[in-house]
């Protein structure tokens, strides 16, 4: 019972900074991330992309090769296929976010079974929870972008970009707070601009068809 709770705890804590991003990307950014797709990402993607790196972890046998390569390259080739429906920048927008409510509801729930609550475990739950939603809505909005475009760059782009932000993770969590939080900022900022951008394509796109 303890343990459906805590789950139920976990998946809340990710729904609510999901639905903050579903929210952002409605009022700020003019898009309405697809339900269908979020759906598709909070579970086929999730499960492919989780099983996948698994098995590959076990043959690399390092923890940071994982991060820095093969879990972006997975999670991007994964989310990439998952915006075959659509083709829109909202089946992307969807995807990513869904992606991100099963990923961070695991993390959450394996860092509150380790370690008990403290100003440190809540510290990461809201840098996760404000950064890995945004990163993954954004790349897999790149991801879409290249059905729309027929150009593998936007795609490539998206990969390049994951492992950027896993490998400032990886030093990030060599600092201290007071170095690391900044960073973490720096890349919230770089991702919002990032979707200002991706977002405004399509409305350029728009304004030249009814002109």
């Amino acid at each position: 019972m303890i343990d459906i709770m805590n789950w139920i705890l976990v998946f809340s804590i990710s729904a609510a900074f999901v639905g903050l991003y579903y929210a952002i990307d409605f009022t700020t950014f003019k898009q309405k991330p697809d339900l269908v797709s979020l759906l598709i990402g909070l579970t086929a993607v999730a499960v492919v992309s989780y099983y996948a790196e698994t098995y590959l972890y076990t043959l690399s046998f390092s923890l940071v090769l994982n991060l820095i390569f093969i879990a972006p390259i997975i999670e991007e080739l994964t989310k990439f296929s998952a915006t075959s429906y659509g083709k829109k920048i909202r089946n992307g927008l969807g995807v990513g976010l869904g992606f991100a409510l099963s990923e961070n509801a695991l993390y959450f729930r394996a860092f509150l079974s380790i370690y008990s609550i403290s100003m440190i475990i809540i510290s990461y739950i809201i840098l996760r929870g404000l950064g890995d939603p945004l990163l993954h809505q954004f790349t897999a909005g790149l991801d879409s972008k290249t059905w729309e475009k027929g150009n593998p760059i936007w795609i490539g782009t998206a990969i390049a970009t994951h492992i950027g932000y896993n490998f400032a993770a990886i030093i990030m969590a060599s600092l201290t707070p007071i170095f690391m939080y900044p960073i973490m900022s720096a890349e919230i900022i770089a991702l919002l601009v990032g979707m200002k951008f991706l977002t405004g394509i399509k409305e350029e796109k728009k304004e030249e068809i009814q002109e």
